[in-house]
């Protein structure tokens, strides 16, 4: 891969990223309160994906001439 191709592949991961995690929050949001075990499986699905989001956000890339 071309290096100067990664923030940009970096930048659609996270974007695939956030829809996912819009996507899990509006089907937590809509999921009966007896439903225990599937609110505590997308709660868990959603703080994963949140510290993988954190860590995308956090990648710093060396500027040309570094």
């Amino acid at each position: 891969m071309n290096p100067g191709a990664v923030p940009g592949v970096i930048a659609a991961q996270a974007a695939e990223v956030r829809g996912a995690l819009t996507s899990l929050r509006t089907l937590q949001t809509r999921l009966p309160a007896d439903q225990q075990y599937n609110h505590l499986a997308l709660q868990l699905r959603i703080q994963q994906l949140d510290a993988l989001l954190g860590w995308l956000d956090g990648l710093k890339f060396p500027c040309k001439g570094e």
